[in-house]
């Protein structure tokens, strides 16, 4: 096995916010969901309460993946400036072996376009 050495020198500002919010949806889209519903129980029930509880659940997830997009950009910016200056982030990966699996071609049939054939020799 052959240890390999990589540093990250720089990370993308829009890559990360994109990751972010690849992880972040389904937290918040859960806590949607229950906004959703707490609004409808809360509606249905007449509880002004409820209903406020579950208005705020709703939109909280869309202020939240904002900071966090937010958040996830200036932290790439950071960490490119500071990687730039005192050195990046290193990892060291092993190289395996070739160990994929290859897929068999099955066998081709050939189907001959006279499934009749006179034969010579009459």
């Amino acid at each position: 096995m052959l240890m390999k050495k990589f540093e990250i020198k720089k990370i993308g500002p829009t890559s990360l916010g994109k990751a972010t919010i690849y992880i972040a949806a389904i937290p918040l889209s859960l806590l949607f969901i229950v906004g959703l519903a707490l609004v409808l129980f809360g509606a249905v029930s007449g509880v002004t309460e409820l209903l406020m509880v579950g208005i705020a659940y709703t939109f909280m997830p869309l202020l939240m993946l904002a900071i966090y997009l937010l958040i996830s950009m200036l932290i790439a910016v950071i960490y490119n400036a500071l990687a730039g200056r005192f050195g990046g982030l290193e990892i060291e990966m092993v190289e395996k072996e070739n160990t994929s699996y290859v897929v068999q071609p099955s066998p081709v049939h050939t189907v001959d376009s006279n499934p009749n054939p006179q034969t010579s020799g009459d």
